[in-house]
């Protein structure tokens, strides 16, 4: 009897000795080639990731040597910019104390620039106060009060000086603004009646850059002698390099 069915045929492929050397030598350039190329894409690897590190240290370097001329730039405009101060304050005698009043004076208030180049664009306010003794403790009360001369509900409390507008380097106004000073009053209680001199002033620098010196005085005593405020003797701390808070408007 004859099987019919699927015949199976098993083939058996051999090379010669100089084909199966061709072979072997093909997958040898080929496996050569594939470990040069991930050979070379380390490298790059490694060579981007050098850069990348050059690079920054460059960069952190730029930063610190911008950041040493910034402020190598700022101590130079600090040392060339204007400065406004005032002169010591010499009271003059207007009428001497009595029964009922205590001794009243002339203060004449001179601005002076002690800087090295001009202060321009000069405004000034100042003003008498009479208030019992301690308001000069309170720091927000004084800054508030000589801000406020600067607003148009306190100018008629204000005394408008008429200092220039410019004062060059070492220069000193040729007028000063004079107020009315007076010596404590000092009453039965032992309270005393204090006349604070208060002002502000506003100007600008060579660098377009806004400042401004606050100052706060009073008589001590019947002789004429000018104490400090406790507080209300500040001024500003801008940074040369102008922001829009404070910069000057440009000269024309």
């Amino acid at each position: 009897m004859t099987r019919t069915g699927p015949l199976e045929v098993t083939a058996v492929v051999s090379y010669d000795e100089k084909t199966a050397t061709d072979s072997a030598a093909r997958d040898e350039r080929s496996h050569a080639t594939q470990n040069s190329i991930k050979n070379a894409t380390w490298a790059a690897f490694y060579s981007v990731t050098i850069y990348a590190v050059v690079t920054t240290c460059m960069w952190i370097a730029m930063r610190e040597q911008n950041k040493i001329a910034n402020i190598a730039l700022q101590q130079s405009r600090v040392d060339e910019r204007a400065w406004i101060e005032i002169d010591p304050i010499k009271p003059e005698l207007l009428t001497p104390a009595d029964k009922t009043f205590s001794a009243t004076f002339i203060c004449n208030i001179t601005p002076k620039n002690v800087g090295k180049t001009v202060a321009r664009d000069i405004e000034a306010r100042a003003s008498d106060i009479t208030s019992t003794d301690g308001w000069d403790e309170n720091a927000g009360v004084v800054s508030r009060s000589q801000d406020m001369m600067f607003s148009d509900s306190d100018l008629n409390h204000v005394f408008a000086s008429h200092v220039p507008a410019v004062i060059a380097p070492n220069g000193v106004s040729p007028v000063p603004f004079r107020l009315t000073c007076q010596a404590p009053q000092v009453f039965p209680s032992g309270h005393q009646a204090i006349h604070y001199l208060i002002g502000r002033m506003n100007y600008c620098d060579q660098f377009n850059v806004k400042h401004w010196l606050r100052f706060c005085f009073y008589v001590v005593n019947g002789r004429g002698e000018i104490w400090a405020c406790k507080n209300g003797n500040y001024e500003d701390h801008n940074d040369e390099n102008p922001t829009p808070q404070t910069a000057c408007e440009k000269p024309n």
